[in-house]
């Protein structure tokens, strides 16, 4: 990581005069910045929402809720869920999708012991892949 920071800290530097993007693309070009932190910058650093922000909390939920059908893809199963996402929500809302989602992952909604009991939007859940 520290290679990284170091490359991206040059890249700033020799490529966008000492200032930080404000260009999804651009960002994306920094060595170990996926989309997720690419989103999670746009809208933290410059207030400009590109996209939402896919971790695990978001790709779990969305999938359990239905709002995705991602979970079975083999591969960039978060960009896959990040646009089902983006097509399902007014982008006004995505910056709330990525907050709550990860604090209700946080909380309630975790991979491995889900309080299931304790949760207000369970008649919702479709639960795929939980032994619960």
């Amino acid at each position: 990581k520290a290679k990284n920071i170091l490359k991206t800290c040059e890249m700033i530097v020799t490529k966008h005069d000492g200032k930080v993007p404000n260009d999804v693309d651009a960002v994306l070009e920094f060595p170990g910045v996926g989309p997720k932190m690419a989103h999670i910058l746009m809208e933290d650093a410059f207030n400009v929402t590109a996209g939402i922000a896919v971790d695990t909390h978001v790709h779990r939920i969305s999938n359990r809720l239905g709002w995705a059908d991602t979970w079975n893809s083999k591969s960039n199963a978060p960009e896959k869920t990040r646009k089902q996402l983006e097509e399902l929500f007014d982008i006004e809302n995505w910056r709330e999708v990525n907050i709550n989602l990860v604090a209700f992952g946080q909380t309630l909604c975790s991979a491995k012991l889900p309080k299931c009991e304790q949760c207000p939007i369970q008649q919702y859940c479709k639960r795929p892949n939980l032994d619960s």
